[in-house]
């Protein structure tokens, strides 16, 4: 009867959730070092917000084990966004409560866009950081003119992406159509400027008339999507939707497109947009009639998931991602059914890379189409119409963690590691072993999941970049690595 007892006692300690825990602190003034009321904190991506009270303080409860990242907005002060705040890495109950958060006044930036003879034109405009072409603010102008606000002191360059395929769709400030070649614009904290004009070129149009030749879906609807060829150039076109005799009417400026009918499905079962045919067109200084484009075939890629030792058997769930290498198709996912096996309907001939979410512990030891091993090249379905894929994972992934600081011995909190497999195959585009991770408000991180092998290491904060190290790990194996910051 006491083993019983015991017994009973003992599932019902196992059978209990996991204590919650909370985190908390204060948003600050980064001037005064005043609190901050009326401050939105956010956790992670949208999963949860706060507002700070009269003394500065916010709160969030009810939290699992993990990590989470913070960003806080205020009218009149820099936004700091989940990849610029602190983060914070939670225990089974465990309440952080002494986070710090410091907001500093915002720097604002306007402007207008206008073309040669300084007529406004209407674009979205973004605003990037120097150093790389990820947007850290975005607008669009009304009546040619913009403003950006909730800007940190930063050296930035500015885009403009015109509405009108009548003008160059890509222009950096003042007038360059190449982001090398732009000027930077440096803002202090808390400086206001309202002086810059960007000027856009204007461009001829012409039409290209013809006829889709495949079938038309009865559910949804199909588009004419005009791409410039190489896909390294930047144009925004107007899209054609097909008429019920699926002909098609686009205006382009001159050069090589490749003409892509897409379906846009509206079904429940069904929203990504796939391609269904395509053609090649050049346009010099003329009109194009009776382009043809040709419908192309689909494939549905049926993704097995299976692990490498025979001694694991338990079920895999996952998802898979494939994503176009030429530009042909459309980025495609699927998640695992009940067996572990995904159906991806609707892929278009391409080059494929394919992209497996990670499993605690395992890493991707390699990936077959058929007796192929796809591993480093990705799947080819513009010169083979093999679409089953098998995913084989490992047990023993490498496990690397450590701290992060600058160059004053501080932890640098919101610093990204990146770990870039030397083995992957950058000539096709597949990689299927680089893993990146976060610094939480101590400045550590930890990357799981890593396959054995050769990795390059760097890590980035704003502005400020890690010179690249190379890192060796075998299988199992658990590696300190702290780093520093210049």
């Amino acid at each position: 009867m006491e083993s019983f007892a015991a017994f009973f006692l003992a599932t019902l300690v196992a059978q209990a959730p996991a204590p919650a825990g909370s985190l908390g602190g204060a948003v600050l003034d980064s001037r005064t070092g005043e609190p901050l009321p009326g401050v939105e904190v956010v956790l992670n991506v949208n999963q949860a917000t706060a507002t700070s009270d009269a003394a500065g303080r916010f709160d969030f409860v009810g939290l699992s084990a993990g990590e989470y990242r913070l960003g806080a907005t205020r009218p009149g002060f820099a936004k700091m966004d989940i990849f610029t705040g602190p983060s914070v890495r939670l225990s089974n109950g465990e309440r952080a409560r002494d986070i710090i958060i410091r907001l500093a006044p915002e720097a604002v930036l306007s402007g207008r866009v206008v073309d040669e003879n300084g007529k406004p034109v209407e674009a979205s405009v973004s605003l990037q950081g120097a150093e790389r072409p990820a947007a850290l603010g975005f607008v669009m102008t009304k009546g040619g003119e913009f403003t950006l606000r909730g800007l940190s002191a930063n050296d930035y360059l500015l885009e403009a992406k015109a509405n009108e395929p009548a003008y160059s769709s890509s222009t950096y400030y003042p007038s360059e159509a190449r982001r090398e070649r732009a000027a930077r614009i440096t803002l202090r904290e808390g400086e206001h400027r309202s002086d810059l004009v960007v000027v856009v070129k204007s461009r001829r149009l012409f039409k290209v008339r013809g006829q889709f030749l495949g079938e038309l879906l009865a559910h949804g609807s199909q588009s004419v999507v005009p791409d410039l060829v190489p896909r390294e150039q930047s144009m925004r076109m107007r899209t054609s939707r097909l008429d019920p005799e699926r002909r098609f009417v686009v205006e382009i400026p001159a050069g090589n497109y490749r003409l892509k009918v897409q379906s846009w499905p509206q079904t429940p079962k069904r929203s990504q947009p796939f391609v269904m045919g395509f053609a090649n067109v050049t346009v010099t200084d003329h009109d194009l009639e009776d382009v043809v484009v040709p419908a192309s075939p689909l494939y549905t890629v049926r993704v097995r998931q299976r692990w490498a030792e025979a001694k694991r058997q338990d079920p895999i769930q996952t998802e898979v991602s494939l994503n176009p290498l030429e530009g042909l198709g459309i980025l495609q996912t699927g998640k695992a059914g009940p067996d572990g096996t995904i159906a991806v309907a609707n892929v278009s001939p391409d080059r494929y890379a394919i992209f497996v979410s990670r499993i605690p512990g395992a890493y991707v030891e390699s990936i077959w189409a058929g007796d192929t091993d796809i591993t480093r090249r990705g799947l080819d379905l513009l010169n083979a119409s093999v679409a089953d894929v098998e995913v084989r994972f490992a047990s023993g992934a490498a496990q690397v963690s450590g701290q992060m600081r600058d160059a004053a011995g501080q932890p640098a909190p919101g610093a990204f590691v990146y770990f870039r497999a030397l083995s992957a195959d950058r000539t096709n585009g597949q990689d299927v072993w680089s893993a990146s991770a976060s610094c939480d408000a101590q400045g550590r991180y930890l990357a799981d999941s890593l396959a054995p092998g050769d990795y390059q290491v760097t890590a980035r904060l704003s502005n400020r970049t890690l010179r690249p190290q190379t890192l060796h790990v075998e299988r199992s194996e658990k590696l300190v690595l702290d780093l520093v910051l210049p």
